[in-house]
């Protein structure tokens, strides 16, 4: 009985924040809808000839998989500019974009502002927070798509700066390659140009520096900040690879333990993963609670249709995908790998594997300890996969940017390898 009370009191203190979190997130976006879109539209017809140029979905290299998300950011660029009569708060609750019937938004944006052809659609976008817009529609109040895309650019790049060194610092020298490896998977270039791919990256990029900062002080506050940072997913992506914005801080934070019993190491695991999940779909949830009581549609109704047809098996807007679970994960890999970065990431695991092979040669390593030492980045690194196997709709259509997800996988495997030999040379 007395467990069951901590737990309730657990889930009491979480769902308090969560609460929180839904409050600040309307007042937020409520006040970014405040914001004058005169000057958001000029800055957009300033940016139509970036979709008349690129297309809707342009490819930048043909030697590796490289697609920018050109429909995607017209959206999100689009729901910045739309004006609508509604309050505020309506208006955020419903994230409504103008649009030309039968066009998609790219193509829209470049035929009305270039070609002068009149929006007759208007388009709501209930289910998703639009979290975003708290930067975008500043952002576009001052300046170009075409400039938005170079100060993204810029950020990302501090961020990952930032991370490397506090890797350096933090006694995380030895991972830094894999880390940086598991950036090249991702195309920077393409990060840096598709507003789409940004929210994840900041957040797990951020939730990496936090851990590193925090470090040991982080023991007694691990679940907020898991919390947090599934809260953060849900207001901001666009569902596209969130499981990196668990894993990615996921991997630091084991890296600074020790190696620990399997039970010690679930444990952790467990509590880590149950507040960012918890943080994500309560916050997702409540996105739909406040839209529906706000706008005075279902969209609780409209969430719950949609998550049966992004899980499911049977519905493709491509007769040449077989949806199932082998080909949501298969797609995923095929199109994740099809970069240099994978030659380089593969004679390194190579590199490292000799070395290993050489090391137990001259000492005997108990299984059990082997099993220890990788079992916390095995379970992470199987964690994009699982999310495959559970979004297979989803995932199977939209492979070339869920697909993001296996950096997880590639920063995780690395990281076990490495952890390995470290651990082995300490026995010798």
């Amino acid at each position: 009985m007395k467990q069951i009370g901590h737990f309730l009191t657990f889930l009491a203190s979480l769902l308090i924040r969560v609460l929180a979190a839904v409050l600040a997130g309307v007042l937020l976006l409520t006040l970014v809808y405040c914001i004058p879109t005169e000057p958001i539209e000029q800055n957009l017809a300033l940016s139509a000839e970036v979709f008349a140029a690129e297309g809707v979905m342009p490819e930048l290299f043909p030697w590796c998989t490289s697609f920018l998300d050109n429909f995607t950011d017209a959206i999100i660029l689009s729901n910045a500019a739309h004006s609508g009569t509604d309050s505020a708060i309506i208006q955020a609750m419903t994230a409504a974009r103008n649009q030309i019937d039968g066009l998609d938004p790219a193509t829209s944006i470049a035929a009305h502002y270039i070609e002068g052809i009149p929006f007759n659609q208007e388009v709501p976008y209930y289910q998703y927070w639009h979290g975003y817009l708290l930067l975008v529609k500043p952002l576009l109040f001052l300046t170009s798509y075409q400039n938005i895309r170079i100060i993204n650019a810029i950020a990302q790049f501090a961020l990952l700066v930032v991370l490397v060194y506090l890797m350096y610092r933090k006694g995380l020298k030895a991972y830094i390659i894999p880390y940086l490896l598991g950036i090249a998977f991702l195309m920077p270039v393409v990060m840096a140009l598709s507003l789409q791919f940004a929210p994840c990256y900041y957040i797990m990029t951020i939730g990496g520096i936090v851990v590193l900062l925090a470090k040991e002080r982080l023991d007694s506050a691990d679940c907020v900040l898991f919390l947090y940072l599934g809260i953060a997913t849900s207001y901001f992506d666009f569902l596209t690879y969130p499981m990196a914005t668990l894993g990615v801080p996921a991997v630091f934070y084991f890296l600074l333990h020790k190696t620990s019993p399997i039970r010690e190491t679930f444990q952790r695991g467990f509590r880590i993963c149950f507040s960012w999940g918890f943080g994500y779909v309560t916050m997702w949830a409540g996105k739909w609670i406040v839209g529906s009581l706000v706008t005075g549609t279902n969209v609780l109704l409209k969430a719950s249709d949609k998550i049966a047809e992004r899980s499911s098996a049977n519905i493709s807007i491509n007769e040449n995908l077989l949806l199932n679970m082998y080909a949501a994960v298969s797609v995923n890999v095929k199109y994740f790998i099809q970069t240099p970065a994978m030659l380089l990431l593969c004679v390194f695991l190579l590199i490292v594997l000799i070395y290993l092979i050489r090391q137990w040669k001259n000492v005997h390593i108990a299984p059990v300890y082997i099993t220890q030492t990788t079992f916390p980045f095995f379970v992470l690194a199987i964690m994009p996969v699982v999310w495959y196997m559970a979004t297979t709709n989803h995932s199977t259509i939209h492979y070339w940017f869920t697909g993001k997800a296996l950096i997880v996988s590639v920063f995780s495997a690395s990281c076990a390898l490495i952890r390995l030999y470290q651990d082995t040379s300490k026995k010798q």
